[in-house]
């Protein structure tokens, strides 16, 4: 009888846990065995001058994509990435993203060759302005018709890194002191919309996620993003990123800086 009243006790607590938690016990049954870790690798330059900070050469490109597949890393496509969490699409075991910022014109000369010997698919996060040629745009970039040539190649994918707000004037999309939230929310739909026609001027197909020029995150900047339709965005802020079949999980995602400076075994570490 003792054992009865037992069992009746923690069935009675499972249902006062079931009615005070219903948020946290449909986040574990949505999760349930859907939760994946994804690691997002960030490059800028990868090219023969000394490594620094923001360039490796193709050789550290090489091992790095040696060392992941070897330890079962599968590199994928952001539209996957974006399938998995908004359509119900599948992922390999140990996915990792490759996302290469600015869209430079080292990419094409350094990592294309990279990418193609290994079948690796990458992200390039594309300065609208830059591609565009815009004067006072730091940096040799690629075209936009380079930029779509490239995604025709199926290796490669494109996101935006902003039309106009990767600039030493403002610090990235963050608002200025003074500056309203409307006005602010206004300048962000604006550079959304300046990226897209710019893209589509290209017939390049330009994927609806976002990477925050120089990783300069600010609370507004990100509803703005998301009402001028993004669906993901990037972060600069390293951390592994937990996957579920939530919209939500693909916004302020981490990625993982890969300096010149470092090791391919240091790189593999930080991702564990």
């Amino acid at each position: 009888m003792k054992e009865k009243k037992e069992g009746l006790g923690a069935l009675c607590y499972l249902a006062v846990l079931a009615m005070a938690l219903p948020g946290l016990l449909l986040f574990d049954r949505r999760c349930a065995g859907d939760e994946v870790l994804l690691p997002v690798v960030m490059y800028h330059r990868v090219g023969e001058s000394a490594a620094d900070e923001y360039t490796v050469s193709p050789r550290q490109l090489e091992d790095d994509l040696e060392a992941l597949l070897a330890a079962g890393y599968r590199p994928v496509r952001l539209s996957e990435v974006l399938a998995y969490a908004l359509e119900g699409g599948s992922l390999p075991h140990k996915p990792v993203l490759l996302v290469f910022d600015d869209g430079d014109v080292s990419f094409a000369r350094g990592a294309m060759p990279v990418l193609k010997q290994y079948g690796v698919p990458a992200v390039v996060s594309v300065i609208g302005d830059g591609a565009a040629g815009v004067q006072g745009e730091a940096g040799e970039y690629l075209t936009w018709s380079q930029q779509a040539a490239l995604a025709d190649t199926g290796f490669v994918e494109l996101q935006s890194h902003s039309a106009s707000l990767h600039t030493y004037a403002r610090p990235g999309v963050r608002r200025l002191a003074g500056e309203s939230r409307a006005d602010h929310a206004a300048l962000l739909a604006a550079d959304a919309a300046k990226m897209q026609a710019m893209a589509t001027e290209a017939g390049a197909a330009l994927l609806p996620a976002f990477a925050y020029p120089y990783g300069a995150l600010d609370a507004d900047a990100e509803q703005a993003l998301r009402a001028a339709g993004m669906l993901a965005t990037m972060t600069s802020e390293e951390h592994l990123n937990r996957l579920t079949r939530s919209p939500e999980c693909l916004f302020l995602l981490g990625r993982f800086e890969r300096s010149g400076r470092m090791t391919t075994a240091q790189l593999l570490e930080k991702l564990k």
